[in-house]
């Protein structure tokens, strides 16, 4: 073999050794993210979404709690009819009593709602950012505090109701009549 053909083997061999070198190492920079990423400031009209969306969900609840307080009257009236009349409602009363223990847990946060609502703190009445660190701030409570709303349980409370409503409705209605087959069979 040729001294070239050698040195051009060896320089082949290299390159590939090289290539396959470089192919392990990424095509862009990887940096490690700081254990305290900096905080970035949302803009205002973020903010004022937010806070929009906020008091919707605020109003939302509202109405929930009022009419959660009529339907536990409601529910409570015909139970006791219905216990009148002789019927096991006990499975229904446990649920009612659970979901009234619910309304009655939530009404603390829907105060602690109403407290963060009403003062605003860095929006204006119109729902404009007047101090961006303090809009965040109010946006973030209620936030929390919408958390801590789903966490008492009403949503399960209210779920058991309806399905021990519907178990009792299920069991205590008479069979249906069957249907006359057609004479042509």
């Amino acid at each position: 073999m040729s001294m070239i053909a050698m040195w051009f083997r060896k320089s082949l061999i290299v390159a590939l050794m090289a290539a396959m070198g470089l192919s392990v190492l990424p095509f862009v920079n990887v940096y490690a993210q700081s254990p305290n990423p900096p905080e970035t400031q949302p803009s205002s009209s973020k903010l004022q979404n937010a806070w929009s969306k906020e008091q919707v969900v605020y109003v939302r609840i509202g109405n929930v709690l009022d009419r959660a307080s009529g339907l536990i009257s409601r529910i409570q009236s015909k139970l006791d009819q219905a216990k009148s009349k002789g019927k096991d409602m006990s499975s229904i009363q446990t649920a009612l009593d659970a979901f009234s223990t619910a309304v009655k847990n939530v009404q603390g946060v829907y105060a602690e709602m109403q407290a963060i609502i009403q003062s605003h703190a860095g929006f204006n009445a119109s729902g404009n950012v007047t101090d961006p660190a303090q809009a965040l701030q109010t946006v973030k409570d209620f936030h929390a505090k919408v958390v801590e709303f789903r966490q008492v349980g009403l949503r399960e409370a209210d779920r058991a109701l309806r399905e021990a409503m519907k178990a009792f409705r299920q069991s205590n209605h008479p069979a249906a009549m069957p249907t006359p087959s057609s004479p042509n069979g």
